[in-house]
């Protein structure tokens, strides 16, 4: 499998619009719901099931337990109930509240949300539009896995729902598609990326399985400002057991 290119330094030429920032936070508050579920699926965990590996809080410290996929020995997803890592040994955490792409490094053990949200702001976007896909495909394994009645009872306790259910993975789609022609992408390097796109939302990708994207390159920064979320301000029954 051929990792994520090294990203090349380019100056920016614009921001992630408010109308963008806004849907991503929309759909990623409600995609971490919706894997929360997943956790406390009464018939088993499908995080599990998809290839995460668990680590709960050390002894003695409330937080969210902290669930890695590896897709390749040199990257990596990450979920908590706040939120979601995307990258290599350097890539971005992206908080739930905020959908903003911070810089951050892969570290073995576990990780809080206090912590990560304290992290720079990035300057690149190819990670955040490659985010969305992955999870587009995600959303496309658990209704093909498990099926759509269960996509729906999984979505029912949230009560600020972003889209149809069976919308889910076209609406992560579009938003890594809107995402990639906000970074003012080479025409060539955006449709091989939503080309890559479009094919990992027919199949079930797992840690080894899941291409990723060919050509990610370009950056962009961010001019939006928002307060990090605490994990101490998180309701309980988003910290995941």
């Amino acid at each position: 499998m051929r990792g994520i290119e090294p990203a090349r330094t380019m100056p920016a030429h614009n921001h992630l619009s408010s109308r963008i920032q806004r849907r991503g936070q929309q759909l990623l508050s409600q995609q971490c719901w919706l894997w929360g579920q997943d956790v406390k699926r009464a018939e088993g965990n499908l995080l599990i099931a998809f290839g995460f590996e668990r680590l709960r809080p050390p002894e003695g410290t409330s937080g969210s337990t902290q669930y890695t996929l590896h897709i390749s020995n040199d990257f990596h997803v990450r979920l908590w109930g706040f939120g979601v890592y995307f990258g290599g040994d350097q890539g971005i955490y992206v908080n739930r509240y905020e959908f903003v792409a911070r810089t951050a490094g892969f570290k073995e053990g576990w990780q809080g949300a206090d912590y990560m949200s304290s992290l720079p702001r990035s300057r690149e976007l190819h990670l955040l539009a490659q985010a969305a896909g992955w999870i587009a495909a995600y959303e496309s394994w658990v209704i093909k896995a498990v099926g759509l009645a269960y996509r729906k009872r999984a979505l029912q306790g949230w009560k600020e729902s972003a889209c149809r259910v069976a919308d889910i993975p076209a609406v992560w789609q579009h938003l890594s598609r809107d995402i990639h022609v906000q970074s003012r992408k080479p025409p060539h390097a955006q449709r091989a990326i939503l080309s890559d796109q479009r094919h990992s939302a027919h199949f079930p990708y797992t840690k080894s399985s899941w291409p990723v994207a060919r050509n990610p390159r370009g950056s962009l920064g961010f001019a939006l400002i928002s307060q990090p979320v605490s994990s101490k301000s998180l309701p309980q029954s988003l910290h995941w057991k």
